[in-house]
């Protein structure tokens, strides 16, 4: 679950950059007969941003949930919990 989330939002970062990249291109052709282009890529662009944001939001609250949680059970599954998350984060950086 977690390296799916990671590369969701992987793509939604790389779609933020080639809406800004194609927002760019249309400001710089100064065409006036685009405009409606221009229009529907920003509209597009803020709501991958709003989804990017609320997909982030949700991963840092389900990582705050379930260390308040791990720490109610016991002080050694959180300590335990954080070498973990060093491990996979260490795996994703390989990769």
């Amino acid at each position: 679950m977690y390296t799916l989330v990671f590369r969701v939002s992987l793509l939604l970062n790389a779609a933020i950059m080639y809406l800004s990249e194609a927002i760019f291109e249309l400001g710089l052709a100064r065409d006036p007969t685009k405009v409606g282009r221009a229009c529907i890529l920003s509209a597009l662009y803020r709501y991958v941003i709003d989804l990017t944001v609320s997909l982030t939001n949700a991963v840092a609250r389900g990582v705050t949930n379930f260390i308040s949680e791990m720490s109610k059970e016991s002080t050694t599954l959180s300590e335990d919990y954080y070498v973990i998350l060093e491990d996979v984060e260490s795996m994703q950086l390989v990769e």
